[in-house]
C-alpha cells in the first residue's frame, strides 16, 4: 500500500476536433488491502519454465479480489 496521497480522486476532461467533453472522466483510487492467505494449493501444471498451482478460493471481502492461481 502507498501513502495516503497515491489515493483519491483523478477527474480529467480532453477535447478534439469533434468538441469538448462536457463532464468529466472520474476515477476513483481505493486501497484495496492485503489479500487473505491462499490454502488447499496444488500444483496443476509444470514445465521446465514454469508451473501453475491452484488453491481453494477464499472468501471475498473485496470486490476486486481475484483467485490465487
Amino acid at each position: 500500500m502507498g501513502s495516503e496521497l497515491d489515493y483519491g480522486t483523478i477527474m480529467c476532461w480532453a477535447d478534439n476536433v469533434v468538441g469538448q467533453q462536457k463532464e468529466p472522466c472520474v476515477f476513483h483510487l481505493i486501497a484495496a488491502g492485503k489479500p487473505e492467505m491462499p490454502y488447499n494449493c496444488s500444483l496443476v501444471n509444470q514445465t521446465s519454465e514454469s508451473l501453475e498451482v491452484d488453491c481453494a478460493e477464499v472468501g471475498t471481502t473485496c470486490p476486486w479480489r481475484k483467485p490465487f492461481n
